[in-house]
């Protein structure tokens, strides 16, 4: 199964303790993702940001149009675009790689087998002490998606195309270094950090609800009844 927001209101975040990685030091995130309503505006899957919500570090989010995922940042607006697009209704596996001032987001088939990247400056911004997933933060309910995520992982390190190929097709995570933390699997709480650093999120005010997850759900099914 899949986590979905279907309102403002059901993003999740981190807000306390460790900082989490970020993107001047080595930062990656990889998860599976579906649009189910095209909002036909900026749709936020993940904001690094201030504690508050009041500064951004980085917003992985789709653009004005509703569909193309982008980088954005405060010294880069205009955003690193993906090369390609989501649809209503079809999963796809995407990625974040950051480092420095340049950050690469790559896009996938759900076949896993295509997968496109774009590079480019990711900079500005205060050092991040929060995130959120399917928004802003928890003080800002603009720019929501409206939408699937599963197995979304984050990491203080960053990612080659190779490793991220094989975080999408596996059910738990492959790269135990620098891992932070993972969230959003099948049989867990949707705030449940599996990857054994205990780094649990916060609802929203109200709760996410569940859906079908992506393709990896019915080829680890098919595995799972072989053995």
């Amino acid at each position: 199964m899949a986590s979905r927001s279907d309102v403002a209101t059901d993003r999740i975040s981190w807000t306390g303790g460790a900082a989490p990685p970020d993107t001047a030091t080595g930062m990656a995130l990889t998860c599976w993702a579906k649009l189910s309503v095209d909002r036909n505006d900026f749709s936020t899957f993940f904001r690094l940001h201030a504690a508050s919500g009041g500064t951004t570090r980085l917003t992985f989010a789709t653009g004005s149009s509703g569909e193309t995922p982008g980088l954005f940042t405060p010294g880069n607006t205009s955003g690193v675009i993906a090369p390609s697009a989501l649809v209503v209704d079809g999963w796809r596996p995407m990625g974040v790689s950051c480092t420095g001032t340049t950050g690469t987001i790559y896009i996938a088939s759900a076949d896993l087998g295509t997968v496109q990247s774009a590079s480019g400056t990711v900079s500005g911004g205060a050092t991040a002490t929060a995130f959120t997933f399917f928004g802003r933060s928890s003080s800002d309910a603009t720019e929501w998606f409206n939408g699937c995520l599963a197995y979304a992982r984050l990491w203080g390190a960053t990612m080659t195309q190779d490793e991220m190929i094989a975080e999408w097709a596996s059910g738990t995570p492959v790269k135990a270094t620098s891992l932070w933390g993972a969230w959003m699997v099948p049989g867990q709480s949707d705030l449940t950090d599996v990857s054994g650093n205990a780094r649990h999120l916060t609802a929203g005010s109200t709760a996410l609800s569940t859906e079908q997850g992506p393709p990896i759900d019915v080829r680890r099914g098919a595995f799972m009844a072989f053995l």
